[in-house]
C-alpha cells in the first residue's frame, strides 16, 4: 500500500490493510488457488484477482518441477485475465497494463489438452495422443520434457496454477 501511495497509484486491495499477517496472506492465496482449481473465481474481482494471481505465481515454477521430479500426481488449471492470440499471449496487468508473451504453436495444444483441470498423468497421455503415428518412440520423452518446460515458463507467469491436492 505505501507503494501504491509513493507512486499515486490508487489501492487494489484495501480489505487486506498494512497489517497482513503471514498467515492471512498465506490463507488468502490457498483460497484463491481452490477457487482456479474448482473454477469458481469471483468475476466481479478481477483486480483482486490479478493480484493474487500475480502472488501465488512466485516460485510456482519451482513447486511444479519438484512435483515432475517427485513423480507425485498433481493438477493443473488456467488462471484468468489473459488471451491466446495469433503471435503472443496477452496478460492483462494490474492498472489497464498487459503483458504479451510470444506464442508457440504448442501454448494452443496445452491449453487445449488442460481445458478447465487436468492431472499431469492425463495431461501427458492426451499429449501424446496428439503426436502423429511416425513421431519416433525414443523422442516421446523429450516431446514431454520440451512440454513441462513451456508449462514451467507459462505458470512463471501466472497462467496455470499447479496443486497436489485433488479438487
Amino acid at each position: 500500500m505505501r507503494l501504491e501511495k509513493l507512486l499515486s497509484l490508487a489501492p487494489i486491495i484495501t480489505e487486506l490493510g498494512q497489517d497482513t499477517t503471514h498467515n492471512k496472506m498465506r490463507t488468502e492465496m490457498l483460497s484463491y488457488k481452490e477457487s482456479v482449481l474448482k473454477g469458481e473465481l469471483e468475476t466481479s474481482s478481477k483486480d483482486r484477482n490479478i493480484m493474487f494471481r500475480d502472488i501465488v505465481s512466485v516460485g510456482l515454477s519451482r513447486e511444479l518441477r519438484t512435483l515432475l521430479d517427485s513423480g507425485e500426481k498433481f493438477i493443473m488449471a488456467p488462471t484468468n485475465d489473459f488471451s491466446l492470440e495469433e503471435k503472443c499471449i496477452k496478460i492483462k496487468e494490474l492498472y489497464g497494463n498487459v503483458v504479451r508473451v510470444p506464442v508457440l504453436s504448442v501454448d494452443s495444444v496445452i491449453f487445449d489438452i488442460i481445458g478447465k483441470k487436468i492431472d499431469n498423468e492425463r495431461f501427458c497421455n492426451e499429449a501424446e495422443s496428439c503426436l502423429d503415428d511416425s513421431f519416433p518412440i525414443d523422442k516421446k520423452q523429450e516431446f514431454n520434457d520440451f512440454l513441462w518446460k513451456r508449462i514451467s515458463l507459462l505458470v512463471s507467469y501466472g497462467l496455470l496454477v499447479v496443486s497436489k491436492s485433488s479438487l
